[in-house]
């Protein structure tokens, strides 16, 4: 790859006005191959497969854009810019039996993509540091796809431009010890092109997904605020922050079991727009005159809002060794438009999935001299709601308890602690137990190094545990991890050497990685 630009400032005499030019292009191969082997028990019966697959792809881009801006008196500057990019995506991808023959995978897929951009902006200056930036981009976008798939050969998106009107606003102030950052956008964003190829990927046989040739872009609008306060001479610190996405046109997934538990997935897009938000807000302030307790307060929340589409009852399983993609959109899908799906009509229902994620978090802090402590606590909630069915509705609570303390020696050893409880509600059944969490370190300075013992999971009860939640289920699951364990490091600290002895192990240990 490779990038370049090049500006003109001050033309014509007049200050601050500037003419630029950018540019830059990539070339990328990606040809491999890799062998999976897979044993699913069924309803049905066993199916056991060793496939061996080889995959060619290559793949170039190029961009270019042009940007002018126009001073307007000492305070506004006015910009226009436009731009075009161009890319192109080639891939292969085949899977051989154990015998070398080829009948359960092939596909081929050539992508297309064009952008063009159009913006206008306008930026105020209040003051160095503090400015204002509004206007709106003009964004189309053209997905030609090209996809083949056991003799299947389809092109869409051939002359299909999606075009996409957004504001932007740029606001970053400062005023004594705050500062206030936002920022709105929006853009196009083209579906991957290994979501549209016409075949039944099986690399995970309990999970077979599906390629989509009717894939359109989407559009993302984003949001972004920042409010944060550093009060140096109180010692005391706040943030604001939020955050949220609106995706128009959205990539979901339409989802059907057939009676063997088999879980099948094609991405389409939604007809309702998608919306995710977070917040969080922390303050820190100290209780005392001598700062010695600390006290600090957070709170976050989260909530996510998509479309996605199931059927209510099972359907008849695909076969995967025959499988025929034409056959089996015409029936799916329909025309071009989705008629069939769209509509319901191939048995296939939209619902939405709500999710909202609350949570806070507490901790005392007592410093003095070489020693510091601390007791936290924290709850973190989740709350899913299915229009579909309200049977899978879900409420759960994570709460968690602990202390930790920190102490130095005058001859440099520091020990270092910290137990916690975890408890769980609303998990399934044999999920959530309650556990405690201990873990222990002591460590030394030694010139510049530094050696540690730690000891994690003192008690041996911590485990991972994870709630899933998804258009159409939820899961809890458990994945082993490594328990009680030992830990011995060293570490070597530059910073305690000299400078010129500094700067040539930096550069040694520099060498070593690249």
């Amino acid at each position: 790859g490779g990038y370049g630009d090049i500006a003109f400032r001050d033309l014509g005499g007049k200050k601050n006005r500037v003419l630029s030019f950018n540019f830059d292009g990539s070339l990328n191969n990606t040809d491999g191959e890799s062998v999976e082997n897979s044993f699913m028990r069924m309803i049905s019966g066993e199916d056991n497969r060793s496939l061996k697959y080889i995959s060619k792809g290559d793949s170039y881009g190029l961009n270019g854009g042009i940007t002018y801006g126009e001073p307007i008196g000492e305070k506004w500057v006015l910009s226009m810019n436009s731009g075009l990019r161009f890319s192109k995506n080639n891939s292969i991808k085949d899977a051989f039996d154990a015998l070398g023959k080829n009948d359960y995978y092939s596909s081929e897929s050539r992508n297309r993509t064009m952008d063009q951009y159009y913006g206008l902006t306008a930026q105020y200056m209040f003051k160095e540091g503090s400015w204002f930036t509004f206007g709106t981009l003009l964004n189309g976008k053209l997905n030609e796809t090209y996809s083949k798939s056991f003799n299947v050969a389809t092109t869409t998106g051939d002359g299909d431009w999606y075009w996409n009107l957004s504001p932007t606003l740029r606001f970053q102030h400062s005023f004594g010890v705050n500062r206030l950052t936002l920022n709105l956008s929006g853009s196009n964003n083209r579906p991957n092109r290994t979501q549209m190829v016409p075949t039944m990927d099986i690399l995970n046989p309990t999970r077979p997904s599906l390629g989509n040739i009717y894939l359109k872009p989407y559009g993302n609008s984003y949001f972004y605020l920042n409010l944060s306060r550093n009060n140096r001479e109180k010692f005391s610190t706040a943030m604001v922050y939020f955050n949220c996405n609106l995706n128009t046109n959205p990539v979901t997934y339409a989802r059907w079991y057939d009676s063997d538990g088999i879980l099948y997935s094609i991405p389409v897009n939604a007809k309702k727009n998608s919306v995710s938000s977070s917040m969080f807000i922390n303050y820190t302030t100290p209780l005392d005159g001598k700062k010695k307790w600390f006290l600090t307060v957070g709170v976050d929340g989260g909530i996510s809002r998509s479309a996605s589409y199931q059927t209510k009852t099972t359907l008849p399983g695909l076969d995967r060794d025959a499988f025929d993609y034409g056959s089996f959109m015409e029936s799916f899908w329909g025309d071009a438009s989705g008629n069939l799906f769209y509509t319901g009509k191939s048995g296939f229902s939209e619902g939405t999935t709500t999710v909202l994620s609350p949570g806070g978090e507490i901790t005392l802090k007592y410093t003095s001299g070489s020693f510091s402590g601390r007791v936290f606590a924290s709850e973190n909630g989740r709350i899913a709601r299915y229009s579909l069915d309200k049977k899978l509705n879900m409420n759960t609570l994570d709460s968690n308890f602990g202390i930790a303390a920190n102490y130095r020696t005058k001859h440099e050893y520091e020990f270092d602690t910290d137990l916690a409880y975890a408890w769980y509600k609303g998990y399934a059944a044999g999920y959530g137990a309650p556990e405690w969490q201990w873990n222990a370190e002591i460590s030394k300075n030694i010139g510049a190094f530094n050696l540690s013992l730690k000891i994690h999971d003192i008690l041996d009860q911590t485990r991972n545990l994870t709630h899933t939640v998804t258009a159409n289920y939820e899961e809890d699951t458990y994945q082993l991890v490594m328990g009680r364990y030992i830990l011995f490091g060293v570490k070597w600290n530059f910073g305690k050497m000299n400078a010129s002895h500094s700067q040539r192990a930096q550069s040694a240990a520099i060498n070593m990685v690249f």
